[in-house]
This record gives structure tokens, sequence and C-alpha cells, in this order.
């Protein structure tokens, strides 16, 4: 068998059917391993093989770099960095008690049960129960997550942002700036900006109340769970293709914008798998913070999407 990297054996061997050129999978790679400069190389063979690997990390994985430029500019795990907590409050539209599953009309059948392998979660005991935030276990992790977003919640220079989203001018993206592709274009169709109203609303102090009420009502009708990233949260049915740190923001009907007090119930779920990488006991405290970042960011955006559209303007 294979001997795995050091990356393979802490992301996983990339799966077969996504190596269509066969750069990984048989030489037990994860995809992430920094490649070896050309000049270092002695076959035209390996650096074919090196120049196909660092064109599938830049199209497929790292956004347009590839590894060995990521770990050159030192944005690979800094191995040096000190634990962080992160403290403050919890925004009171998170709280635990609004993190139960049965709220959401699902049985505990629906809940998918922590059991994690022991190679690389070291839980002893904790490791039963359900993915569920009543489980301390799940909620140990889950805590500094919300304290990252209400940092971003509670932040007064937030404030004229979100009242912006919620009652200024949405203008469509020009076709020219539009650089998705054309698929994307066909599926998720146009794409908007939105800006203060015109002239530009001054942000007093009624208007910060207004927000502040408006967070406050979305609290009340705010329901949160965890689900399984790849399925429907509400019946467990596989979503071909589909994964999802967030898995959905719903609610049985959005209110208008110029009665946004008619909110009525919402529904976020968060994908367990999303959530398991932060059990590891192999992740260095760089990485962490990381994980905890996309998935606050990734908690945001399913918030800004309980917020209601404009008019005429679909929900996306």
């Amino acid at each position: 068998m294979v001997e795995l990297t050091t990356f393979a054996r802490k992301y996983g061997v990339r799966p077969e059917h996504e190596d269509q050129w066969g750069l990984f999978y048989l030489y037990g790679k994860s995809g992430y391993t920094p490649t070896v400069a050309q000049n270092i190389l002695t076959t035209a063979y390996e650096q074919d093989i090196e120049e196909k690997r660092e064109l599938y990390q830049r199209d497929c994985l790292l956004f347009g770099f590839n590894a060995r430029e990521l770990e050159l500019m030192g944005a690979l795990p800094d191995p040096d960095a000190q634990p962080t907590v992160i403290t403050g409050p919890i925004h009171p539209i998170l709280d635990r008690d609004r993190w139960e599953p049965y709220r959401l009309f699902r049985s505990e059948l629906l809940m998918a049960p922590l059991n994690l392998p022991v190679e690389h979660y070291s839980l002893g005991n904790d490791n039963t129960g359900i993915w569920a935030a009543s489980n301390p276990v799940v909620w140990r992790v889950l805590d500094p997550v919300l304290r990252l977003v209400t940092k971003f919640l509670s932040n007064f220079h937030v404030l004229p942002w979100l009242h912006a989203f919620l009652t200024g001018e949405f203008k469509r993206v020009p076709e020219h700036l539009d650089t998705r592709s054309m698929e994307d274009k066909q599926r998720d169709g146009p794409v908007w900006t939105f800006n203060r109203r015109n002239p530009p609303q001054i942000f007093d102090q009624t208007t910060m109340q207004n927000t502040l009420k408006y967070l406050e009502n979305l609290g009340k009708k705010l329901s949160l769970g965890i689900s399984k990233g790849f399925c429907d949260p509400r019946t467990n049915i596989e979503i071909p293709g589909q994964r999802f740190l967030c898995a959905c923001a719903t609610s049985s009907r959005f209110p208008k914008r110029d009665k946004l007090d008619e909110l009525e119930n919402v529904e976020i779920y968060m994908s367990h798998e999303a959530l398991e990488p932060l059990l590891r006991n192999d992740m260095s405290p760089s990485e962490i913070l990381a994980e905890q970042f996309v998935l606050a960011a990734s908690f945001l955006h399913e918030i800004g999407v309980s917020c209601p559209p404009p008019p005429a303007l679909p929900l996306r």
C-alpha cells in the first residue's frame, strides 16, 4: 500500500473520481501538498506531473494559487501559533436554547450520530450521542464560532451595512462585470449589489434602533439546528451533488421590505461535516481558527439569506 503524505493523513486522499489525470489517488496524496520547484526536478516526466498538480491546485482547490506559492507567502498554517480563545458573549438570537432539534419538527431519528474514528478524534467516552447543540461535545466547538458571529453582528460599524442591506437600493451587476460561467448564470440568475437609499439615509439613533429591533425580531422567529451536509435537513433525503456548510435558511413567508416586523419563522441549519474538523486531535491553532472563521462567515451568510429580498428580486 502506498504511504500517505502528511496532508493526506489529515485531509484524506483525493478521491479517484476527482483525480482525472491520476495525479494524487495512486500516490496517496491529498492534492494540498506543496509541489517541487521545476528547476529541482530531473526528468521531463516529473516536471510534467508537478506542472499538472499545480494546475489542478490552481483551478480546483486553492482559488488561483498552488500550494507551493501559498507556502512561500507564509499563508499556510503557522506551526508556532498559540491557541486562541474567542471571548465575549453570544448574541441572544444564537442562544443555545434556539439550537433545539425538536423545535425544528424533526425527531431524534433524523439526527446524525456522533461516532467519529478513534484515530483522529480522541473523545473517549464522549464519542456518543447525536450531532445537536444539547450534546456538550458539540456545543464545545460550536460555542466559539457563535461568539465570532456575535462580534460581527454586535459591531456598531456593521449596523449601517445591515440597514442598507434591509432597506437600501439594489442594482443589477452589469453583464461585463459578471465573471461567472454561463452554467452558473443560468442556474443562479443575475447578481445584485446594494447601496444606501438614494439620497443616502443618515444612520442616526432612530435608524440604529430600527435595525437592532429587526435583529431582535429575527431572534424571536429563529430556530437553529445541525444536519447532514448533503441532505434535506427536514427529511434526511440526499440532495444530489449538494455539499454545504450551513445547510439552508428557510422561512414560511418572508416579509415585504416595508414590513420587516412581519417576519415569520426562520430555520438555519449547519452541517455536522463542517464542525467535525474542530473535534480532531491533529489540528494546529492556526487551522482551528481558520475553520472557525469559515463557519462564522457561512453562518452570517445564512442570516443574510434570512433577511427579506428587495421587491421583485428572487431570494438567493
